[in-house]
């Protein structure tokens, strides 16, 4: 099957923009003892849309929907990635334009990849997906948890995927969406004259 990107985003070109680093992060291990400065820093990151009183679901309208912001799903996930999970970061409304690929968004996050990403780095998440309700629908398998956050680099692409005109949609399911973006990330390669 062969994935069209401007058909699940309406745009041509990648909607994450040419520099993935703010989006995806390498799979790294990480030290037994951290800077303490980093860990408030990034703490604070986290944490300041819940102290100021607001989250990203309340900029978007609001959508009936079986899921709620912070749930952590278990998926249909890739062959070696079965530990995999998705967090609900927010759910709204579609425009009325966008209603093709159903009627409400679930804006996901996803840990515990194995994407082959540039330069042979392997990258462990997916900052932000947009899907329909329909999609994530077909793709989750149990709620494994509640008072999840999303990814420290959501809230980034789901800023991005907003002053694109909110983007585009993927109506395919979260393991096809996974496989998309793992192709759309991938150098393309010139051929030597």
């Amino acid at each position: 099957m062969k994935l069209d990107f401007n058909q699940m985003f309406g745009a041509p070109g990648p909607v994450l923009g040419s520099d993935i680093s703010s989006i995806v992060r390498p799979a790294i291990v990480r030290p037994a003892i951290v800077r303490p400065a980093i860990c408030l820093a990034s703490l604070a990151i986290c944490l300041a849309p819940l102290l100021s009183g607001c989250s990203q679901a309340d900029h978007a309208p609001q959508a009936h929907s079986r899921y709620h912001a912070g749930e952590r799903w278990s998926y249909k996930t890739r062959d070696g990635e079965e530990k995999s999970t998705l967090v609900i970061g927010s759910v709204e409304a579609a425009p009325r334009e966008q209603t093709t690929t159903g009627k409400t968004i679930v804006h996901i996050s996803i840990e515990g990849l194995k994407l082959a990403g540039p330069e042979g780095r392997v990258l462990d998440h997916i900052g932000h997906l947009p899907l329909s309700q329909e999609a994530v629908d077909r793709s989750v398998t149990a709620l494994v948890g509640q008072n999840a956050l999303p990814t420290s680099d959501y809230g980034a692409g789901y800023e991005y995927w907003k002053s694109a005109g909110s983007g585009g949609v993927f109506g395919m399911t979260v393991k096809q969406a996974v496989n998309y973006y793992e192709q759309i990330i991938q150098p393309r390669h010139k051929k030597a004259s």
